[in-house]
Formats: C-alpha cells, sequence, structure tokens
C-alpha cells in the first residue's frame, strides 16, 4: 500500500504542479478580471467532471463491485460503463453546445460568457472524452495501476498549459484556452487506452448487465460527490455577484490548497478505497478497520502541518506564486486572505474523505448521500453573512463550515470514535501531532523574529521545516503503531 501511494503521490504531486502552473498562467494573463472569471468558468466543467468520476461516484460505486469479479466479469463491467457514460454525457455536452448560456449562467449568474462556437464546442467534446477518462481511471485503480491514472491530471494541464503558451493577444486566450481543454482531454483518455490489459479487447460476447444494486450505488455515490463538489460551485455562482475578480480569486485561493490536499491526502484516499473494499469483499472487517484508522491518522498529521505551516508563511507562498503579469499588491492580499481561510478545511476534508471512502468499500452509498444532502442544507445558512454583506472571505469561510460540518457528519455514521482503542487520537498519533506543532512554531518564530523580507527565502525556511515536521514524527508515529495494535 505504501508504494501504491508513493507511486500515486509521485503522480499528483506532477499533475497539482502542473495544475498551479495554469492557475499561475491565467493570474498572469487575466490577473483577477471578469475575463479572468470566464476563463475560470471555461474550466470548471472538465475540472467538475474529473473530481465527480475519478476521485468521486464513478469510482465509489464501480471499485467494490470490480473487487468481486473475476478478469473477464470485470472487462465486460467495463465495456457496458464506458457505453453508458458515452451516451448520457454525450447528452450532455449536446445540451452545453446548444444552451451554453443557460448552462454557464447557472454556474455563475453574474457573468456574462462570450458565446463563441469554437469556445463552447471544444468545451462541450470535452465532457463525454473526460467521462470515459473517469470509467478507464476506475477500471485501471482496481487492477492497482493507480500511477496511470493519477498521470490524467498531469496531462490534462500540460495540454493546457501548452494552449496558453500559444496566446499572443487577448482576444485569442478564451479560444486557446478551450482547445487546450479539449485536446487534453482527449490525450489523457487516448494515455489510459494504452495500458488497458488485453484482457478488456477479447471476450467480447460477454455482456454484464447493469443490475438494480449497482445502478443505484452509483446514482447514490455520484450524486453525493456531485453535492460535495456543489458547495464550491455555488459559492462562486455566488461570488459572480460580489464583483469582479471574486470568481477568480476564490479559485487561485482554492486551488493552491487543493496541491497538498491531492498530494498528501487524495492519493491515501484513492489507495485506500481500493484496499477496503477487497478486504471488506474478503470479509476481513477487522483489518479493515485496522487500515481505515491507521490512514485517517496518518492524514490528520499531514492535515496538521500543512495548515501549520500553510498559515505562517501563506503570504510567502502567494508573492512566489502569483506575484506577476496582472497581479498587483491587492490582488495578492485578496487571494492571501482566502486562502489562510481555506486552509483551516483541509483537516476535514481529510477525515470526511477516508470516512466516504470507508462507507463506499462497504457498500453503503445511500449512507453518505443522506449526511452529504443534510451538510448541505445548512450551506445557505453558513453562506447568509457573505451574501449580505458581499463578502468574499465570509463565502469562503461558509466553504470551509461546510466541509466541518459533513465530517463531523461522516465520522459519526463511520462510527470513529475518538475515544476508544485505535481511535483517530490515540498516544502515537498524539505524541506525533506535538512534534510537528512545536516544529512548526519554532519556524514561525524565526520567521517572526528575523523579519525575513524575501519570499524565497521565506519558503525555503518554510520547506525545510515542513520536511523535519513530516519525517520525524511520522517515522516515530509508524514505529509505534505495531505497539499499539495498528499492524
Amino acid at each position: 500500500m505504501l508504494r501504491s501511494t508513493v507511486l500515486l503521490s509521485l503522480a499528483l504531486l506532477a499533475g497539482r504542479f502542473a495544475g498551479l502552473a495554469r492557475e499561475l498562467s491565467l493570474a498572469s494573463l487575466f490577473g483577477i478580471s471578469r475575463d479572468a472569471d470566464v476563463a475560470v468558468l471555461l474550466l470548471v466543467l472538465p475540472d467538475l467532471m474529473v473530481n465527480l468520476l475519478v476521485s468521486g461516484g464513478l469510482g465509489a460505486a464501480l471499485l467494490p463491485r470490480f473487487a468481486l469479479l473475476d478478469p473477464a466479469g470485470r472487462a465486460a463491467l467495463y465495456r457496458n460503463v464506458a457505453a453508458v457514460s458515452l451516451c448520457v454525457f454525450g447528452v450532455l455536452a449536446v445540451m452545453v453546445a446548444l444552451f451554453p448560456r443557460l448552462v454557464f449562467q447557472i454556474l455563475a449568474p453574474g457573468v456574462a460568457l462570450p458565446v463563441n462556437p469554437v469556445i463552447v464546442g471544444a468545451v462541450a467534446l470535452a465532457m463525454p472524452l473526460t467521462a470515459l477518462a473517469g470509467v478507464t481511471g476506475a477500471y485501471l485503480n482496481a487492477a492497482n495501476r493507480f500511477f496511470i491514472t493519477g498521470c490524467g491530471t498531469l496531462i490534462f494541464n500540460l495540454c493546457v498549459l501548452a494552449a496558453l503558451f500559444l496566446v499572443r493577444s487577448p482576444t485569442d486566450a478564451l479560444r486557446l484556452l478551450s482547445l487546450g481543454i479539449l485536446v487534453g482531454a482527449a490525450v489523457r483518455w487516448a494515455v489510459q487506452l494504452l495500458v488497458l490489459p488485453p484482457q478488456v479487447w477479447h471476450g467480447w460476447q460477454q455482456t454484464f448487465h447493469l443490475d438494480g444494486p449497482l445502478l443505484r450505488a452509483f446514482c447514490a455515490a455520484s450524486l453525493a460527490a456531485a453535492l460535495t463538489l456543489l458547495a464550491p460551485v455555488l459559492v462562486r455562482a455566488i461570488a459572480s455577484t460580489v464583483g469582479p475578480g471574486a470568481i477568480a480569486s476564490l479559485n487561485y485561493a482554492q486551488k493552491l490548497v487543493e496541491l497538498p490536499v491531492a498530494i498528501l491526502i487524495t492519493s491515501i484516499s484513492t489507495v485506500a478505497l481500493s484496499r477496503l473494499s477487497k478486504l471488506y469483499a474478503e470479509n476481513k472487517t477487522e483489518m479493515a478497520s485496522h487500515t481505515l484508522s491507521r490512514d485517517m491518522q496518518y492524514a490528520l498529521l499531514l492535515s496538521l502541518a500543512v495548515v501549520l505551516f500553510g498559515l505562517a508563511f501563506a503570504d510567502a507562498a502567494v508573492q512566489v506564486l502569483f506575484g506577476r503579469g496582472q497581479m498587483g499588491a491587492a490582488a495578492l492580499a485578496r487571494v492571501t486572505a482566502l486562502t489562510k481561510i481555506a486552509l483551516l478545511g483541509i483537516p476535514a476534508v481529510a477525515v470526511s474523505g477516508l470516512a466516504i471512502v470507508d462507507l463506499s468499500a462497504r457498500q453503503l452509498n445511500g449512507t453518505v448521500l443522506r449526511q452529504t444532502l443534510l451538510s448541505l442544507a445548512l450551506l445557505p445558512l453558513l453562506a447568509t453573512p457573505g451574501i449580505l454583506t458581499g463578502s468574499e472571505t465570509l463565502l469562503m469561510v461558509a466553504v470551509v463550515g461546510f466541509q466541518w460540518v459533513q465530517a463531523i457528519l461522516m465520522t459519526r455514521v463511520a462510527n470513529l470514535s475518538l475515544c476508544r482503542p485505535r481511535a483517530l487520537l490515540n498516544n502515537p498519533a498524539c505524541r506525533a501531532a506535538v512534534i510537528i506543532v512545536f516544529i512548526a512554531a519554532v519556524a514561525g518564530g524565526v520567521d517572526l523574529v528575523t523579519s525575513l523580507h524575501n519570499p524565497w527565502l521565506r519558503i525555503t525556511m518554510a520547506g525545510a521545516g515542513f520536511g523535519l515536521a513530516l519525517s520525524f514524527p511520522v517515522r516515530k508515529f509508524a514505529r509505534a503503531m505495531p505497539q499499539a495494535g495498528m499492524t
């Protein structure tokens, strides 16, 4: 599991860095403006579908079923689901192409999208290609080919970056961006097809009928994942009415925070879903419980380190990454403030993500859906202060509040107690957490006393402290795990 997690983390690391470079290119080209809002909206649909299909409902529904089937059955199921996905998302693509204003006005009622056939057509065609890549990625994950699936984000972002590199005038920027989205979606799926096992293309006479339980699991898991992802989408839609650049500033902050989340947490969840699905399929519930508790503790320790160092050095990171092109001092300050707030939601994302993985592996997708609906029902209440005051800061607070509400609810239904043995906060985990807090406090204190003005020096110091905070306490925690019964 460690080897799979490391390989997936490396792939996600490269992909997220390419994604961050994509956001930096957008910031340099558009700054925080109306055009920046439109550019973000063009990327919303493929980004939303990637998260929904790869790390959301599709994987949660398919991986437990793949674990129960023999290779021929998995291949037949893959072919059937791919065909259904192509039809469904093909219809959605047609709707986007025919009614682009309606679709994008739902996503951002305060932004006028320029209706250009090339722009709209390219984004629409990318939708079924992204769906097919999601199905193929779930199949590859079931076959323990995590690295290939993890490289999908890298491939997509590199294609978008190449398109942005070709921009020579502001009038061409949005058109080239949409073409980059289409090419990225196509190349990502093509690479996955090249590494599919040969049995996928054999035995076409064998079919796998999509039965009721699988369809219900898929619908529940997909809807739950969509509702989870809907919170920041709804907040961005509200932000479109706040003023120019609100969508872009929220997006830049969220993308900056998503980088460590994807590298350190999402990779654990992705591997855990495949592993837990197999353990539950083999009725090894005790081992599955040990695995879940251990992964949850690792994720929380990593989250703690990210939050502490992020709060102390967020301004330096924003300055280094975004301080160029159209990004002035006021724009950098906006992104920094939003980033610090978004960091507070990382532990909640870690807890809820792994709790959802456990419930999905047990095929309790209906439970995930009900708790997600309850969490989302509270979002309007959380967002009310931001709506009344027109504050993007309070809107980001609403997103973090939603994440914590969801984490509390998911932890409760997954029976992850903080008190009993193998709990989230047992003695080895607490000792490691204290060491991480101490190292982060020392790094922050040195930064405060020295008053360094060079952001590159501050980032270097933060990186050294972060590496130390992870290496020593996490290794100490791992050695103590067998003593805690967590082998």
